[in-house]
């Protein structure tokens, strides 16, 4: 007579879980149930009681025979199925640290050039209050941090200088923009990658 109470009813449920788990034959699964379930510790006796240790023990052993093997940390080989998911995960983690690093090169070129027309509108500003003085009336410009006494004739055509070289600057960064976000979009696609932000701003 045995104790239902031993830890071979809870064997005997987690043989019959990893058997969904772990490929078996239906026949050796079946004499390992009976095992469990009939075998034992040896001390399940009304006289006595079972601390349930050489039940869980059995156990084990059952489930280390239903994955193959008896070394205690022997690992399951993972099959086809799972190490092509698993470099399907790499190569898209790949794939979006790319992705990330197109993006975030588009972004500074737009912070850059957002900076760049504010200089520019900042030097179209001062070019129009310049003209509307006499070219020998004196005015001070800033040169490296310092102030330094100058005319109108002098400063004007400096400033509008400077202007030309910045709005030339903010042309040549827009073309280059424009040709990181095409490279971005041509990857996207390639890849057939979705960016869930994006699709949600173009459906509003």
């Amino acid at each position: 007579m045995r104790h239902v109470s031993c830890r071979t009813t809870t064997g005997l449920a987690l043989v019959l879980a990893l058997h969904v788990l772990v490929p078996c034959s239906g026949g050796a699964t079946q004499a390992l149930v009976r095992d469990v379930a009939s075998a034992g510790c040896g001390r399940h006796t009304p006289a006595g009681g079972c601390s349930g240790a050489a039940c869980w023990r059995l156990t084990v052993h059952l489930v280390r025979a239903l994955r193959g093997g008896d070394d205690e940390d022997a690992t399951v080989a993972p099959s086809d199925e799972e190490r092509r998911e698993r470099e399907k995960m790499e190569r898209d983690k790949e794939l979006i640290a790319q992705l990330q690093g197109m993006r975030n090169e588009c972004n500074k070129l737009k912070r850059r050039i957002k900076t760049v027309s504010e200089e520019i509108e900042e030097h179209e500003a001062a070019a129009n209050v310049l003209g509307k003085f006499d070219s020998a009336r004196p005015c001070k410009r800033a040169v490296g941090g310092v102030l330094m006494e100058s005319s109108v004739g002098e400063v004007l055509p400096a400033v509008q200088n400077e202007q030309a070289l910045l709005a030339k600057a903010a042309e040549e960064m827009t073309a280059k923009l424009r040709e990181s976000e095409k490279q971005m979009a041509e990857f996207q696609k390639k890849h057939d990658i979705r960016i869930v932000s994006e699709e949600l701003e173009n459906s509003v």
